[in-house]
């Protein structure tokens, strides 16, 4: 939809699936709301402070279009020109999330491990604000999934070189290696308070019976 046109009934849906412009008329709703001293507004457009205007809005999304709609393989020149477009796009409307998870997914491919994860951190804040999708090529679900896996990526300093791990980025093996991360997280300070008795049991020849466990 483009602000509620009637023209956009003659487009084939989904056409390009482009993100709608209607941010112009929620923030205004949002600031009504503030002014009207609603006791709780939600948390967009800074906690419903601020208005982007439709000029800006407009601009804003066709600059994301032109970056991240594209098809061909990005050479690292090409990546840092993308990159400036959408660091543009979210100086002009930083209310969004998605515009930083593309330039974080740029930052990864060109080692930039701690613009990438702050990127990842502005863009998960952003989509958890809203708690649905802006661009919606993806549910909101996909761009959170696909943003805790680019914050993982970035957290431990590396990234996809090729498809065939690409593809597989924040599936089954990479969330079983972070639940395995977090049940040695859980256990540790589960057992953290029986430590003197995991001494005295390595150490006893007589039964003792631990949480879980069973030695003799």
């Amino acid at each position: 939809m483009e602000g509620g046109e009637q023209k956009d009934a003659e487009v084939i849906w989904p056409c390009d699936n482009r993100p709608a412009l209607m941010l112009n008329h929620i923030s205004r709703l949002g600031r009504i709301a503030r002014q009207a001293e609603i006791l709780q507004v939600p948390p967009i457009f800074d906690s419903c402070t601020k208005e982007i205007s439709k000029t800006t809005e407009r601009k804003a999304r066709d600059l994301y279009v032109e970056a991240a709609f594209r098809r061909d393989r990005l050479k690292a020149p090409e990546r840092e020109k993308v990159r400036k477009i959408l660091e543009t796009v979210s100086e002009l409307n930083p209310f969004v999330g998605e515009p930083f998870l593309i330039k974080a997914q740029l930052l990864l491919s060109d080692g930039m491990w701690d613009l990438a994860s702050k990127a990842c951190h502005l863009g998960l804040a952003r989509l958890s604000e809203w708690g649905t999708a802006w661009d919606k090529r993806m549910s909101w679900a996909a761009w959170m999934a696909w943003g805790r896996a680019l914050r993982y990526q970035a957290q431990h300093q590396k990234w996809s070189r090729d498809g065939m791990t690409m593809v597989s980025l924040g599936t089954v093996p990479l969330q079983r290696q972070i639940f395995e991360e977090e049940e040695v997280e859980r256990l540790k300070r589960r057992h953290k308070m029986w430590g003197a008795v995991w001494s005295s049991a390595f150490q006893s020849n007589h039964p003792v019976i631990l949480p879980g466990t069973f030695r003799k």
